[in-house]
């Protein structure tokens, strides 16, 4: 799923002040978008708003795709389509 769309301001945090800020901006959200789903998915579709629990996202690796960063989320841990 992508991540919020927060323009980046040039500012250099280190990971673990950039996971804090992430966090917060989690916990505000309540939904998010799928960017791409694997092979054997199912019930969801590229597009979808899903609800993932922000302490799942909190351990979820964060990958880069296209100069963006994604996060890495498991179908099972998708609360609501």
């Amino acid at each position: 799923v992508s991540q919020s769309r927060y323009k980046d301001l040039g500012l250099h945090l280190t990971e673990e002040a950039q996971r804090e800020i992430l966090i917060k901006e989690l916990n505000e959200m309540t939904s998010l978008e799928v960017y791409a789903v694997g092979d054997t998915v199912k019930d969801i579709q590229v597009g979808d708003k899903v609800y993932i629990s922000p302490s799942t996202i909190m351990h979820a690796e964060l990958i880069d795709i296209e100069d963006s960063q994604k996060f890495l989320i498991r179908e099972m841990d998708i609360v609501l389509i």
